[in-house]
């Protein structure tokens, strides 16, 4: 388990909602080949081009996949996980990030590269807003969870991150990653732990009501996101308020801007939008404050002029205009 959540962590997982349409169905609950169609008319791609980007990136992920696997043959414990996690970042997470960032560099022209930065941003930014609502559901924290491993591919460039916001990001992904590997771990252990002494007790039972009620309690253990996702939420939410301090007023701006922008089609597909009308919202080219008066204003209805009043006298309360 704890192989598989690190790996998919530190491999970016996310950014194959656009590049993959298995990955799609797994990071995505509900979509289909519909979504996964308008993804690749979004961005200006076909099937072809998405299954030979998935070749390209095997091929050149491999040696690391290797690197990463032998060095997680034996699993870290609550015991030493900061170390041993911490090591595997420093070496792996950083340069598959890099990695990732220049096969799409190479293989997308640069308006195909944008917009794969702007859609994994716009899906990650409402994701992670909708998981801090406390009524938010399972579903909805989970996906948030998948949708903020886009993060370690670092800073869309329409954010102009300086070196130091970028050394500020990494430092909050190596953090978030080891509060993640602090609840994840020890909830591990404590199931097997649970399921060794089941074994053992079911391996020595003599009767089979006794057998039974074994079975019972093995069939009671759960290990799933019902368990995990509110365990880990805090961590994630931590982790967000962090990730939008790190934001100047500019950036903050740029990103209203580009949340605006969303299609209609990727914001349907989070998780409490299911079935929802998306609220109106003003489109590119409408008025926004800052941008003064409008100038053309076309057949636009404007207010009516109040009506002179007459000349001498004065109106009072109740008389007739």
């Amino acid at each position: 388990m704890m192989l598989r959540c690190f790996s998919a962590l530190l491999t970016c997982c996310c950014v194959l909602v656009f590049v993959s349409d298995s990955h799609a169905q797994e990071l995505l609950p509900g979509t289909d080949r519909e979504f996964t169609q308008k993804v690749l008319d979004d961005i200006g791609i076909t099937e072809a081009d998405l299954m030979q980007f998935g070749v390209n990136m095997s091929s050149r992920m491999q040696e690391m996949t290797e690197k990463f696997e032998e060095r997680f043959k034996e699993p870290p414990t609550s015991k030493n996980y900061r170390e041993y996690i911490g090591q595997a970042i420093d070496e792996c997470g950083i340069p598959i990030s890099s990695m990732i960032n220049e096969e799409l560099r190479d293989f997308f022209t640069p308006e195909q590269y944008q917009k794969i930065q702007t859609r994994l941003f716009q899906l990650t930014y409402s994701a992670m807003n909708a998981a801090e609502n406390d009524g938010a559901s399972v579903e909805e924290v989970a996906f948030a969870g998948a949708g903020g491993m886009a993060t370690f591919l670092g800073p869309p460039d329409f954010l102009n991150f300086t070196d130091e916001q970028r050394k500020q990001l990494l430092e909050l992904q190596k953090e978030t990653a080891l509060d993640l590997a602090g609840v994840v771990i020890p909830l591990e252990e404590e199931v097997n732990e649970k399921r060794r002494q089941l074994n053992k007790q079911l391996q020595e039972a003599t009767t089979d009501k006794e057998r039974e009620e074994i079975r019972k309690q093995q069939n009671e253990i759960r290990w799933g996101d019902e368990v995990i996702v509110p365990k880990i939420k805090p961590v994630f939410m931590k982790a967000w308020g962090k990730f939008k301090k790190i934001f100047t007023d500019k950036q903050k701006a740029k990103i209203e801007e580009v949340m605006a922008e969303m299609p209609d089609y990727l914001w349907g597909a989070l998780p409490g939008n299911k079935g929802k009308e998306r609220p109106w919202r003003p489109g590119p080219d409408s008025w926004r404050p800052g941008m003064g008066v409008p100038k053309d204003l076309g057949d636009a209805p404007r207010e009516a002029k109040p009506t002179p009043r007459p000349e001498g006298g004065r109106r009072f309360p109740g008389q007739d205009e």
